[in-house]
């Protein structure tokens, strides 16, 4: 019984990384072109991107 359970143990943290290993693997990056709306100086050390889904009902009903 004590080498089953760890063994199942073992399957299970096994599973978990590997699901967090393949999850960061797909890091989505939008890149944001120095033209679109920027406020402040270019060089600053804080960037902040907004982004909204119109299509969403909570950005949509946000942006009415």
């Amino acid at each position: 019984m004590d080498k089953r359970f760890w063994a199942i143990i073992g399957i299970i943290i096994i599973g978990f990384a590997g699901v967090l290993f393949v999850n960061n693997q797909h890091k989505d990056t939008t890149t944001v072109a120095a033209t679109e709306h920027v406020v402040g100086p270019a060089d600053s050390k804080v960037k902040l991107v907004e982004y909204g889904d119109y299509e969403c009902p909570a950005c949509g009903e946000f942006y009415d």
